[in-house]
């Protein structure tokens, strides 16, 4: 006989990957789904947000309707999978052939590791810049762009601050999981992030939370105009699991 508990103890052991993201452009979800399923590697991939697809979703694809910050939407996306490991994700992103599969041996293969692409944006190479400070500083991490890891580091971690409202906190999450000792190791395969898809829908949230978000990361990480690897405060975490109620900076 199969209990609850052992049903769900099969359902986490047959997940390798749980791809995770806020909801912004249904369009593009299909073209996630495409590129998981060419890898032959069995996944889920968990949506939550406001805006809901007019099509019917095919059974890996978990979405949960809610009109919670970016952020939250992304941290609650994350505590609802049950793969070992988790891929942060973005529907701009379009992954090289190989991508995955490549950062899931990593993860697999290795214990304490994050892994990534080298991260293009709109055609141009900005792994270098892969840090919390933006700038090619070789005092500071690379860092994960729509990276791979175990969902262990995402709960040891504390998830994703609740200061944040869009895209910074995932910048900030990769750093704490470095300090607990996760390395990042890159894949030779690249991910891109197009902005055709933004600018044809204005549904960038980096443009549209920089000013509230990176002084927040920047009073996180820095001092006197100097990032280090130290955090100035401790992890302001998401409390309340109900789905319409927004936790604010507090």
């Amino acid at each position: 006989m199969t209990t609850p508990s052992s049903k769900n103890l099969l359902i986490f052991m047959a997940i390798q990957i749980s791809a995770y993201m806020t909801s912004i452009r249904p369009y593009r979800w299909m073209r996630i789904h495409e590129m998981l399923s060419k890898t032959g590697l069995s996944f889920e991939i968990v949506i939550v947000g406001p805006i809901r697809a007019d099509f019917e979703l095919p059974k890996e694809i978990l979405f949960l309707e809610s009109s919670l910050k970016p952020s939250q939407c992304q941290h609650t996306a994350a505590e609802h999978c049950v793969g070992e490991y988790l891929l942060q994700i973005v529907d701009d992103i379009d992954y090289q052939d190989g991508a995955i599969e490549a950062m899931y041996e990593k993860v697999s293969d290795a214990d304490n590791v994050m892994a990534t692409c080298h991260y293009f944006w709109n055609g141009q190479d900005y792994t270098l810049f892969q840090n919390t400070a933006g700038q090619n500083l070789p005092n500071l991490p690379l860092l994960p762009v729509c990276g791979m890891f175990p969902r262990q580091a995402f709960l040891d971690a504390g998830g994703i601050d609740k200061r944040f409202l869009g895209v910074m906190g995932e910048l900030d999450l990769y750093m704490r999981m470095s300090q607990l000792g996760y390395k990042t190791v890159f894949v030779e395969f690249i991910c891109n992030e197009n902005t055709e898809f933004q600018n044809k829908d204005q549904s960038s949230l980096c443009s549209k939370f920089w000013n509230h978000d990176r002084p927040i990361l920047i009073d996180l990480w820095s001092t006197n105009g100097q990032f280090y690897l130290i955090r100035n405060d401790i992890v302001r975490k998401y409390t309340n699991e109900n789905l319409l109620t927004i936790e604010q900076n507090v």
